[in-house]
């Protein structure tokens, strides 16, 4: 070191831009100033210089043993810790050469670092107040990295705790007025704190809706009001998650259901600060598309297969549980069929009329109406006359049968007991034809009594 400041000619010196940090992390800030561009407007020759603060007793300059005095027309300075070892860096640009970064090699003491996260106020808690106790004595900052110029520390605030072990009663006063007690700090602790909002998000009562109209749903931000926050809704639902940004949308279900409408906030750095959520009961209002697929050629010669496929509708489950009925209609020629692909039997050429009706699992009906042609040899009509005919030569038939039947067998129309049959004589069954077959040779009756 070259030495404590001790007169008024060394501390008043033309400064451009000037840049506070704690270098060596004893909890004292120390100072960075660039010169370069006032001593080119004011034609003189001095250079950037750095000063340690030892202690809060007096300034050293280190200008020389740390190079940053090189003869460089130095126009803005910055402080940020570049490799996160803990001991903040310097940035120096210069007008006339480049712009250098100076990597901080003190052997500092402990520290904490907080990283300011403004949810009510600005985004990095510029202006709140740090304060705490380190090795039992109070430390008070400000995070203000801006004012430099063409330029900016980094954001957030580093505490040098020398040889304490840690920062104790750690709180961050806000610029919105809130108060953040953070307790004790262990050294070397990273921490990012966000400004607490005391917000509850509200995604309103649970509801319903049909799937034919769009229902319109209200999010709300209760308490303090988030700085840009963003908003967006997740509908969970049977066809899987649909989201819309904005706080107030209008949703328009595409499938009935219960739906599990999610309202989510996120701060303005991009979290998640709540979501809160209500149901959305979804009722079936609307019928099944039909699209039917036709048949290339439709004939006599075999069955026909209808695809109807492409029937659809908003419900799910409809493939599954939905009903499909197909009715085929030629004159007085009809023929009914169920099902997504029946197949279909047409016996009949000509012009036929065919009707698809699809019912959903809640009651709703579509219907439509399809014309085709089926070609083929028709079946020969039917000759009543020739029925007629064939039916009064079979009542004929009978009859006859009956008749012949009687003639023959008319001597027993008395039913005799099995036991007087051989008291039966040759001549009581005589007939003219019966009676010459009963002679022999000799005229005498072949049947004898035993």
């Amino acid at each position: 070191m070259e030495g404590p400041i001790t007169t008024m000619s060394q501390c008043c010196i033309a400064a451009r831009d000037f840049a506070l940090g704690d270098l060596s992390g004893d909890g004292y800030p120390d100072l960075a100033i660039a010169t370069g561009y006032m001593s080119l407007m004011m034609k003189a020759s001095e250079r950037s210089v750095l000063y340690l603060n030892d202690g809060g007793r007096r300034m050293w300059d280190v200008s020389a043993g740390s190079g940053f005095d090189d003869p460089a027309l130095g126009i803005s300075v910055a402080v940020s810790d570049i490799n996160r070892d803990g001991r903040p860096d310097l940035f120096l640009a210069n007008t006339n050469a480049s712009n250098r970064l100076f990597l901080n090699r003190e052997p500092g003491g402990n520290f904490v670092h907080l990283d300011l996260r403004g949810l009510v106020s600005n985004s990095y808690g510029l202006g709140a107040e740090v304060t705490a106790l380190v090795g039992g004595k109070p430390f008070k900052a400000v995070v203000q990295p801006g004012g430099e110029y063409a330029s900016s520390s980094e954001p957030g605030m580093t505490i040098g705790l020398g040889s304490s072990k840690a920062a104790q009663r750690v709180t961050v006063m806000w610029p919105s007025g809130m108060v953040q007690a953070l307790g004790d700090l262990p050294a070397g602790t990273w921490k990012t704190v966000k400004e607490p909002a005391g917000a509850v998000v509200d995604a309103g009562p649970d509801g319903t809706a049909s799937s034919s109209t769009e229902v319109m749903l209200h999010g709300t931000l209760h308490g303090t009001a988030l700085a840009q926050p963003s908003y967006s809704w997740i509908f969970h639902g049977p066809t899987g998650d649909q989201t819309l940004p904005g706080k107030d949308v209008m949703f328009a279900p595409v499938a009935p259901g219960v739906y599990s409408a999610e309202f989510t906030v996120l701060d303005r750095f991009g979290a998640l600060f709540g979501s809160d959520f209500c149901i959305m009961r979804v009722s079936d209002t609307t019928a099944p598309t039909i699209d039917v697929q036709m048949p290339p050629k439709a004939t006599t010669a075999a069955a026909v297969v209808f695809n109807g496929s492409n029937i659809t509708d908003n419900d799910p489950a409809f493939k599954a549980g939905g009903k499909v009925e197909w009715t085929f209609r030629n004159g007085a020629n009809t023929v009914t069929a169920t099902g997504f692909n029946p197949s279909v039997k047409l016996v009949q050429p000509g012009r036929w009329n065919m009707t698809v009706k699809a019912t959903d699992l809640s009651g709703n009906v579509a219907t439509r109406s399809i014309e085709f042609q089926v070609t083929g040899i028709a079946p020969p009509p039917i000759n009543f006359e020739m029925v007629a005919w064939a039916i009064a030569f079979v009542a004929l038939t009978i009859i006859g049968l009956a008749v012949a039947s009687t003639r023959i067998f008319r001597g027993a129309g008395a039913q005799v007991p099995l036991a007087d049959i051989s008291e039966i004589q040759p001549s009581d069954i005589r007939g003219p034809h019966i009676d010459a077959a009963l002679e022999d040779d000799d005229g005498q009756h072949a049947l004898e009594e035993e």
